[in-house]
């Protein structure tokens, strides 16, 4: 699997990490133990098997502000579920998405 994705600046991405560290602390299943290079909070933008994005994109309104809103559920393989924070969605981030989502050729999940 292919994903495209926007990483936080150091202390956005410390919030995240503080997240899931309480959610270890509680005994809940957490990323916190988990500490691969490729494992850091993000915010996939595209993912897919196949996927190819074009070499141009809206890459140069980068970084933007993102907000955090509540919890969301989504089902990860068979009895695996992620928890993930929500972001709310600016005009900006929404047009980023949708210009880069034009530039992707190959199938998008």
């Amino acid at each position: 699997m292919r994903s495209i994705e926007l990483v936080f600046d150091g202390p956005t991405e410390s919030l995240v990490r503080a997240d899931w560290a309480r959610l270890a602390a509680a005994g809940l299943p957490s990323l916190a133990g988990h500490t691969s290079p490729s494992n850091s909070p993000h915010i996939t933008l595209a993912a897919g098997t196949d996927l190819v994005a074009a070499r141009e994109g809206p890459w140069e309104v980068l970084p933007v502000d993102v907000t955090f809103s509540g919890a969301v559920v989504f089902p990860a393989g068979a009895g695996k579920y992620v928890l993930a924070r929500a972001v709310l969605p600016t005009a900006l981030l929404l047009d980023l998405h949708g210009i880069l989502h034009q530039g992707l050729s190959g199938r998008c999940r």
